[in-house]
């Protein structure tokens, strides 16, 4: 028997494993093929672009499209918002259920009515994947039970190549807090819109203008800006328990000491109310790049307030619902991004700190080193008395031990992460016992150790290295996950000039010594107030 395949003929009985095995590798190629197949089309809507698949339809709001439609015509119905003077260009939205937030988010969509918007940038908070910077998904449309929402993938393209912003499959798959802003917008604008999705991580405060001032350059004159927030998470189901008494008023208290900021469009301020009473706003880092986005003439106002509490009764779990619109005469193009956030942050740490303060710290320093040495009870100095205000405020801190003129611990922190006093006894006990390359201190070099306190203004990411001064900047840089960094005195203290800082900076951190000449590596910059038990002598 022969079989004859393309004018080759092959001995049936002979080759009978070679075909069998070409057979055999064929199937399993067609299987794989099937398989990428299936897994591309489902990624692919019924109209062949690359879609993000909608994922909580069902869960936070109706999946059915005409249920969902009328639903959001009744929200939308029993909203009575304030009148805005001018254009609306921003809203502050909550992002729950429509059952919690569905009403809230009606107010700030209401004004949207009949509007003719091209492009909407969504700002949203990420719930599950932690990253630094802002992510940009790889789709070309989202997709909800009322159609797909089309991506300006130009606008987002150009985003991807800006300092901080990148492409994360996971923070996207998931994640709702853009999700629920869709259907408001496809009911309101009827799907006449293109869409930015993006979804911020976890920022540093010098981050908030670069982000800003990146997407500052996509908007055009008649786009709207979506920052997608809850406000106070309160309760034992959300760590966060503030009152034991007096819930419901002291919750609202804390939010509209939020608001209010909001209103003022004060980054820095915002930041630090935050920061400083821990307020759980799950979107604060999106409403702060809104407010350094704001143009001058930008009024915010206050649409509706109201918390889960007021749907299902009781407080002592609740979460806050907020809708806050900015309108301007002028629009968006009437004014560039303000980086008013690490310029004003720099100013102010520079010049706080007095005498007496510096005294106060260096003092603190030595009790504390003291009392860690000898292994008694961390107590501080002086703390009894009325801590001045700058003391109380978060910075970043170094603690820097001298021997005899030479090295012999130094530990702190770059960003503002504690009250500059509390960091101050962190950071002593650090320098003292936890430089891992040193010893810890024993008792009988105290009487050598002279103490030195570097107070840091907030790392603020520059264009290159072109922009560190050595001997007034202090430097960091971070590429593929691996950082180092140089307090301001290094350089004069080393005699290194810039080329000589970052080379010995690159080496710190496991680079070659010229990999700060290569792309892909960032730099950030700083300032310090640093003053030793010496020079106040």
């Amino acid at each position: 028997m022969v079989l004859k395949l393309n004018c080759y003929s092959f001995p049936m009985k002979k080759h009978s494993k070679s075909l069998s095995g070409i057979i055999t590798f064929f199937c399993i190629f067609l299987v794989f093929f099937i398989a990428i197949f299936w897994v591309y089309a489902e990624q692919k809507g019924e109209s062949g672009v690359k879609m993000r698949k909608a994922a909580v339809a069902g869960m936070f709001y109706e999946n059915n499209p005409e249920i969902l439609n009328k639903e959001i015509k009744e929200y939308l119905k029993k909203a009575t918002p304030e009148k805005v003077q001018g254009d609306v260009i921003a809203l502050i939205s909550p992002h729950a259920g429509y059952t919690f937030s569905g009403q809230a988010a009606a107010f700030g969509y209401k004004l949207l009515d009949g509007k003719k918007i091209k492009k909407v940038i969504v700002i949203a908070p990420s719930h599950s994947v932690g990253f630094r910077g802002a992510s940009i998904p790889d789709t070309d449309s989202y997709e909800t039970p009322l159609g797909l929402v089309t991506l300006d993938r130009k606008s987002c393209d150009i985003l991807l190549e800006r300092k901080l912003f990148s492409s994360i499959a996971r923070a996207h798959s998931h994640e709702h807090s853009i999700e629920v802003q869709l259907p408001f917008l496809q009911v309101v604008l009827e799907s006449n819109f293109k869409l930015v999705p993006i979804v911020v991580g976890q920022l540093m405060e010098s981050d908030y203008p670069v982000v800003a001032g990146s997407i500052s350059e996509i908007i055009s004159e008649g786009d709207l800006v979506v920052a997608s927030s809850d406000f106070i998470h309160q309760g034992p189901r959300f760590g966060y328990v503030p009152y034991k008494t007096n819930i419901k008023e002291n919750i609202k208290k804390l939010d509209m000491g939020a608001v209010d900021l909001i209103l003022e469009k004060d980054t820095a301020k915002f930041i630090d109310y935050v920061e400083d009473t821990g307020a759980t706003i799950c979107g604060r880092c999106p409403i702060g790049i809104l407010l350094e986005m704001l143009p001058e003439d930008a009024k915010g106002t206050l649409l509706t307030y109201y918390t889960s509490g007021d749907i299902l009764g009781g407080e002592t779990e609740t979460v806050s619902y907020v809708s806050l619109a900015f309108s301007s005469v002028k629009g968006w193009l009437n004014k560039p991004v303000k980086k008013t956030l690490s310029k004003d942050r720099s100013e102010d740490k520079n010049e706080y700190l007095t005498l007496k303060d510096k005294k106060f710290l260096t003092n603190l320093a030595r009790k504390t080193v003291e009392q860690c040495v000898k292994g008694e009870k961390i107590t501080g100095v002086g703390l009894a008395d009325e801590l001045s205000p700058v003391l109380k405020k978060k910075a970043g801190v170094f603690v820097t031990l001298h021997k005899t003129g030479r090295l012999r611990g130094c530990i702190g922190y770059i960003e503002p992460v504690k009250p500059l006093y509390k960091a101050v006894i962190d950071m002593a006990v650090n320098s003292a016992t936890r430089d891992t390359r040193f010893s810890p201190v024993s008792e009988a070099e105290l009487k050598d150790i002279d103490i030195e306190i570097s107070v840091l203004t907030p790392p603020e990411m520059v264009a290159g290295p072109d922009e560190f001064i050595p001997g007034e900047h202090g430097i960091i840089i971070k590429k593929e996950m691996r950082q180092a960094v140089f307090l301001p005195q290094v350089a004069p203290e080393q005699g290194w000039d810039r080329e000589e800082t970052l080379s010995h900076l690159c080496m710190k951190a496991g680079f070659p010594a010229d990999a700060w000449e290569n792309p892909g590596m960032d730099f950030y910059i700083f300032k310090g107030i640093v003053f030793s038990e010496e020079s106040l002598k």
